[in-house]
């Protein structure tokens, strides 16, 4: 990784050099990284290098993920950094984007009140109306998409007591302040 960064650096330094301007870098789908203690060690040595080079204007690096864990853990440990959410779609802006997306995907007109129920179901999320738009049955592929997410919520609840290690309470005190 070292090497890799000093080789980026080396271009960023020309390109400012030539350009005036700092180069800037989008990482995406950030969540791919797996959410252990490695991927978070990974995440974290990308993100100081990535304030280092904001504070020099090297480099600027936009960090896109579809996961919390991702923007909790650069909340975390972010000090010269901004990190902003990036929430879903209005209701209007979803219907007609689902809308839209149907129409470019099948060149067809879903009823308001399938667009509607749709939305209240799976919400704003851009890549949920996504996924939706492109499958051949609607109502099925929002009902996957429920149970993936009802699934993972479920998978990441615990019922924690007095035992629990100091690691969450943590996060805890981080979560509610």
């Amino acid at each position: 990784m070292e090497r890799a960064f000093n080789k980026l650096e080396k271009v960023a330094l020309r390109r400012r050099k030539e350009t005036g301007r700092p180069l800037i870098l989008i990482i995406n789908s950030a969540h791919l990284l797996r959410d252990d203690v490695d991927g978070q060690n990974l995440l974290e040595l990308v993100q100081q290098r990535a304030e280092q080079w904001a504070a020099g204007h090297l480099c600027t690096i936009v960090f896109n993920s579809d996961d919390y864990w991702v923007y909790e853990r650069l909340k975390l440990q972010g000090t010269r950094l901004e990190v902003l959410p990036v929430l879903d779609l209005t209701k209007q802006k979803a219907i007609a984007a689902l809308r839209s997306y149907r129409h470019q995907y099948y060149a067809e007109e879903p009823p308001q009140s399938v667009l509607e129920g749709i939305y209240d179901k799976v919400g704003g999320r851009l890549a949920f109306l996504s996924k939706i738009a492109k499958a051949p049955d609607m109502q099925q592929a929002c009902d996957d998409i429920c149970i993936r997410e009802k699934t993972w919520l479920l998978n990441q609840c615990w019922i924690l007591g007095e035992e629990m290690d100091d690691d969450v309470m943590d996060q805890q005190k981080f979560a509610v302040g």
